[in-house]
């Protein structure tokens, strides 16, 4: 079927008339948004193609961005999505009827990568978020070699998409929206010389994606309770690295110390401005202190850990088996202890080397793959983001080599993320194609 599409691309864009129909409607009540709440400023949309194929690749930002990067393609694309959102049927419907389709985190999806192919080959644009998830504070995760390799095979055009301000909008630790202006830039299309290799190819990615974490918002600009869920992401304190310490006042907007009285009130551009003689700390910083409090791999009390190896532990979790289009099956129950080689829940135990990946999915959802089972993991009160720190840090072979999930107070200059374009894709020599997607 795909192979017909080509013929009619350049009318359709092998999407049909129904599908058409759609995105037109799907514009033209989105646009009056994109002006007038979202407040997109788009530069560089002009240069896009409009016939023939590319990959789109924005950075992520926030739950908003598949909308806000195809509002200015001229075009329908198509999205390669978490399969996670494929799980409700009813969200399934709706993004596959604009273009979504799923893929596998942490596993080699082949059947996705042949998906992008086919889609490539039939002249459509696929909109691909080289990052695999929402950044946490504003800075670009860890982008796989997968998506160089990705690139070198389809010998693909390619468009970047660098998105400003998404991030402040609407943070990934909160439910709470800011009312910011969203900056947009295309850039391409452009494609990499063959003399390149992938790793390279990625790299270069990297650098044309990375945003400024906390930028200076110009015009006019509003947001109330700014704190809101942030000690879901800093779940500690970063002047002293006390877990669990952080409060949110109660006007929302700042965030104290039951341990060292340490204070701080959050501005719109993610920055904590200290009220109580602490320094002013940008939110990205904040996270970094708070690792170096920690140390590397983390450690929640040194004490304990020389005594029994406990690296971290909680009151109660549950854990769930999750078999594909079905609710989690109860695994275990009870106070829940990760140590040096072990996760353990009540008296059910995970050895660390039998973990192939972990994910920390929409509404904090905390995925735990092995070999031969995906398992859901539900930390009680605790932050799911900070067990999925603690878990990634030491299920690694070495505290040298350290891999962390995504956003992770990380190492200088590193940042481990999956990938989302993880596959057998061969050497990542190029093939023949017959062409010229949240």
């Amino acid at each position: 079927m795909l192979s017909n599409m080509a013929a009619s691309a350049p009318r359709w864009h092998g999407i049909g008339p129904a599908r058409w129909l759609g995105w037109v409607l799907a514009l033209a009540l989105l646009w009056p948004m994109s002006r007038f709440v979202w407040r997109l400023r788009v530069r560089g949309a002009e240069t896009l193609p409009r016939d023939r194929p590319y990959l789109l690749l924005p950075n992520h930002t926030s739950l908003m961005d598949p909308v806000w990067v195809a509002l200015h393609l001229g075009r329908p694309t198509h999205f390669m999505t978490s399969a996670q959102l494929f799980r409700y049927p009813w969200v399934a419907a709706l993004i596959r009827f604009f273009g979504a389709f799923p893929k596998m985190k942490y596993v080699k999806d082949r059947e996705s990568m042949a998906t992008v192919a086919a889609l490539y080959d039939a002249g459509h644009t696929i909109t691909i978020f080289a990052e695999g998830q929402r950044t946490w504070d504003g800075r670009l995760l860890h982008i796989g070699d997968g998506l160089g390799r990705l690139i070198k095979r389809l010998d693909a055009e390619v468009v970047f998409a660098r998105v400003t301000g998404g991030h402040i909008h609407q943070p990934r630790w909160t439910t709470r929206m800011r009312w910011v202006p969203i900056d947009i830039v295309y850039e391409g299309p452009h494609r990499y010389p063959e003399s390149l290799s992938a790793a390279e190819i990625t790299a270069d990615v990297g650098k044309r994606l990375a945003i400024e974490p906390h930028p200076e918002l110009k015009g006019l600009t509003w947001g109330r309770r700014l704190a809101e869920g942030l000690p879901f992401f800093l779940f500690g304190c970063p002047a002293c690295g006390q877990l669990r310490a952080l409060a949110v006042s109660a006007d929302g907007d700042g965030v104290g110390c039951s341990a060292c009285d340490a204070a701080w009130r959050m501005d719109l551009r993610n920055v904590l401005r200290g009220t109580h003689g602490q320094a002013d700390l940008p939110l990205t910083e904040a996270s970094d202190l708070l690792q170096a409090h920690l140390g590397s791999p983390p450690v929640a009390n040194r004490d304990r850990y020389e005594a029994d190896g406990t690296v971290l532990s909680g009151p109660q979790a549950s854990v769930g088996r999750l078999e594909r289009g079905a609710d989690p099956v109860p695994v275990a129950e009870g106070p829940i202890r990760l140590d040096t080689r072990s996760l353990h829940v009540g008296d059910w135990s995970l050895p660390l080397t039998e973990i192939v990946a972990t994910s920390l999915q929409v509404a904090g959802i905390y995925q735990v793959r092995t070999t031969d089972a995906l398992f859901q993991l539900s930390p009680g009160q605790d932050s799911t983001y900070m067990w999925s720190c603690f878990l990634e840090a030491w299920r690694s072979s070495s505290a040298v080599a350290l891999r962390r999930p995504p956003g992770c107070p990380p190492d200088p200059g590193t940042r481990s993320q999956p990938d989302p374009t993880d596959a057998d894709s061969g050497d990542g020599a190029p093939r023949p194609h017959g062409g010229e997607p949240g």
